[in-house]
């Protein structure tokens, strides 16, 4: 003992590099290849390695799983003393990086379980060698498909996996979030925190396994950048977690997840959405199904509920959603968190209820008979498609600084569209200022909308309605009075917009006299308006004439590139004249 006093800090132990590196390969199962090994005393028995490689199973590629500058290999002692057996206790690694491969269903620490299972369980001189403690600090998490490795990894990872008893393994990991394609804040990715317990079967899919997962401190700006590449305007702080026991085959998961203060990042409403929503269901891993699905979320006064199965290997879905005393606010606060073309002074009141169920299998025609009908019998009914059930809309009223009047709808139905399949569609009769409302057909997709409004609108209120609702560029209306002008207009987009190129100076449009062909969007880039507005008998008095053009008739048409007057019939004093105006 006095001589481990007097022995240099590091001794050199080249010679026994070759046994060092079968030790180290025993115990975690996979072959390893390291430069150097020196041998540490203070403050305990170790090995510090150099240049650590740890391969990787051919099935899962040819890049390590596995590689650090500098390892710590700490020695078992009694195991050395009483049976000259060179035995390792912990493996620390610090700023290393790690792949986790999927190839096909199986990932590869599926084989690395397996590897290191028979290694630690065969015998050696009728001994069991324990599994050593696994340790990883500061290192980086990558994620591979194949040979792909993709853009996500976890940055600044400690990670531990050791055998809290035989056939008992625990794993603990935390990390940041991040993808190596885009630029990203890390400190507003949030925190990922992983706590399992595992228990030793015959393969992966049939372990029974226990994991906590957290994701906590994320900031939604930068989770859009990170799920879809590029930041879509949203700010909030969102918390999940996931909780998961039983096997990859049947296992029983709970999620909870909480957001706060979500809102567009041009402007902070009056009412932020808040919400916390919990589910839990049955998941099947191999077949990659989903049932017993049960979510619910508290929304204001009122309540939403999610229920159904998701069956695997292509079988339809069904599910169910039920909504109680939504506020109505929540949806254009949704509405208006996805797109940023909306005046942000306004606000929604009333509830929405009702129950509707998604069920492809429903929709399938029946089967035929084999009997032809009469010749005269009347054409079917179009097959029902897969959304049934309905959602109303009580007491809506819309007011906001940009409306003079609140927009105000005492009941709307969202039915199934008859037409689309897994469509809603929704029909508004808006006041718009003339002898009958303006006719709203809304039909809502899961990837975007398409809106047709046909009927009349008083001239200030059309244009009060094109600037809060998001039209690029109302002033093709500014300084005309007359009769309502009748519309026949459709519009359409996507809910998510792409990046935003950077804006294009089109000169200044304050003007009335620019008439001239001008790209026409609604809210975004993706969003188009087409059709006609025509005016009779109005008056058009830009600040540059002395008198006011009478029109007697004007056509504006309206299409996906431009918006023009075509044609214009008009009186200036003693002239009078007509035009027709080209893109």
């Amino acid at each position: 003992m006095l001589a481990l006093v007097f022995v240099p800090p590091f001794v050199s132990v080249t010679r026994y590099k070759s046994r060092i590196t079968q030790v180290i390969s025993q115990a975690i199962g996979r072959p390893v290849r390291l430069s150097s090994v020196e041998l540490r005393i203070i403050p305990r028995p170790s090995f510090v390695i150099t240049d650590l490689t740890v391969e990787e199973d051919p099935a899962y590629g040819a890049e390590p799983v596995l590689h650090a500058n500098t390892v710590t290999a700490s020695i078992r002692l009694l195991p050395l003393w009483w049976h000259t057996q060179l035995e390792i206790s912990r493996i620390s690694v610090d700023e290393a990086s790690l792949n986790l491969v999927r190839s096909g269903d199986r990932w590869n620490f599926d084989s690395l379980f397996q590897s290191a299972a028979r290694a630690q369980t065969g015998p050696t001189n009728g001994r069991t060698v324990p599994f050593p403690y696994l340790e990883a600090t500061d290192s980086r998490v990558n994620i591979k498909n194949g040979v792909e490795k993709l853009p996500y990894s976890l940055l600044n990872a400690d990670l531990s996996f050791w055998e809290e008893s035989p056939g008992d393994w625990r794993v603990r990991l935390k990390g940041q979030p991040a993808r190596t394609d885009v630029s990203l804040n890390l400190a507003d990715t949030g925190i990922v925190r992983l706590e399992g317990r595992m228990r030793r079967a015959a393969d992966l899919r049939r372990m029974p396994v226990h994991f906590d997962v957290e994701w906590r401190e994320a900031q939604l700006g930068q989770l859009s950048r990170l799920a879809l590449g590029n930041d879509q305007g949203w700010r909030g702080d969102l918390t999940g977690e996931l909780h998961v026991d039983g096997t990859a085959d049947a296992a029983q998961v709970t999620t909870r997840l909480r957001a706060s203060n979500v809102h567009r990042a041009e402007f902070a409403p009056a009412s932020p959405i808040d919400f916390d929503a919990t589910c839990s269901f049955v998941s099947h891993y191999s077949d990659r199904g989903l049932e017993k699905l049960l979510c619910e979320s508290p929304i204001g006064n009122g309540r939403a509920r999610l229920t159904g199965e998701l069956p695997g290997n292509g079988a339809n879905p069904r599910l169910t959603v039920e909504l109680d005393r939504i506020p109505a606010q929540l949806w254009l606060d949704m509405l208006r968190t996805v797109r940023n073309g909306l005046d942000p002074t306004l606000q929604a009141e009333g509830t929405m209820s009702g129950r509707m169920t998604y069920s492809p299998a429903d929709a399938a025609p029946p089967a035929a008979t084999g009997k032809p009908g009469p010749k005269s019998a009347k054409t079917r009914a179009p097959a029902p498609g897969p959304i049934s059930g309905s959602i109303s809309i009580s007491a809506l009223r819309i007011s906001g600084d940009g409306l003079n009047r609140e927009i105000s709808l005492p009941k709307v139905a969202v039915e199934p569209a008859r037409d689309q399949a897994a469509a809603l569609v929704a029909v508004l009769p808006v006041p718009a200022g003339a002898s009958a409302p303006l006719n709203l057909i809304a039909t809502l997709t899961l990837n975007g909308y398409r809106a047709e409004i046909h009927g009349s609108a008083a001239l200030p209120r059309l244009r009060e309605l094109a600037r809060v609702f998001g039209l690029s560029d109302a002033s093709m209306l500014e300084q005309i009075v007359g009769p309502p002008a009748v519309l026949d207009l459709a519009a359409d987009g996507p809910w998510l917009q792409p990046p935003t190129p950077p804006t294009q100076d089109l000169g200044d449009r304050s003007s009335a006299g620019n008439l001239g062909p001008t790209p026409i969007l609604v809210s975004g880039a993706s969003d188009h308006i087409v059709g006609t507005v025509s005016l009779r008998n109005a008056t058009w008095k830009p600040d540059f004439l002395a008198g006011p053009v009478e029109i007697p008739n004007a056509i504006l048409h309206m299409d996906e590139s431009s918006a023009r007057w075509d044609p214009v019939a008009f009186t200036y004093g003693p002239v009078r004249g007509s035009c027709r105006q080209t893109a």
